[in-house]
């Protein structure tokens, strides 16, 4: 059985380093969609829902459908950082 993975994103504007800190002390994640043909396009993911779904070890190679603003998309999941020592 496969699972599915279902994101909800928000397209973002700002981008940089401020930015991104922001984002994460409102508890969101800075991601950037990319390939396909496409233009790249920064979002911001849920932290809880992101934690939650990098727990479970079949997040890591499914195929992912990320909804940005009603358009849907399918992903993958290349890379991601953490903090070294913070669980979360």
């Amino acid at each position: 059985m496969s699972a599915k993975f279902e994101l909800i994103a928000e397209p973002r504007a700002a981008k940089g380093t401020g930015a991104s800190r922001r984002l994460r002390r409102s508890g969101k994640v800075p991601a950037i969609l990319y390939g396909a043909g496409k233009e790249p396009t920064m979002v911001s993911l849920d932290h809880n829902a992101m934690a939650r779904h990098l727990a479970n070890e079949k997040f890591h190679t499914s195929i992912l459908t990320v909804n940005v603003g009603g358009d849907s998309d399918q992903a993958i999941l290349r890379d991601w950082y953490m903090h070294p020592y913070k669980r979360w």
